[in-house]
């Protein structure tokens, strides 16, 4: 009973690492198509990675491995999310709109 309940909790733990990780999948490609990153939160993305960098330092210190590789994927994820935000709030500052007069032959 212990060894199947074992189990059942491991692959519980499982899931909930490939839903944490594939979480954030389609805010990267969701911004990559639209270029707009205006109403994510910087400071929440910030946090998100410290805390990320916490966990890291924890699974390191107490060797909870199982931990540790999940950790690194999401806070990666998080950091391309980050580099999104400041690339396409730069490219959208350059941007200088047509006016439609401007168009004409």
């Amino acid at each position: 009973m212990k060894m199947e309940k074992d189990w059942l909790l491991r692959c519980l733990g499982t899931l909930a690492v490939i839903v944490t990780i594939s979480g954030n999948i389609p805010q990267i490609i969701k911004i990559y198509k639209t270029k707009k990153t205006e109403d994510i939160s910087t400071s929440g993305l910030v946090l998100k990675m410290i805390g990320k960098i916490m966990m890291l330092i924890y699974a390191c210190y107490f060797h909870l491995w199982e931990l540790f590789a999940p950790h690194i994927i999401s806070f990666l994820l998080t950091t391309i999310i980050l580099v999104q935000k400041f690339y396409y709030k730069e490219t959208q500052n350059n941007f200088i709109p047509l006016d439609h007069q401007d168009m004409r032959l």
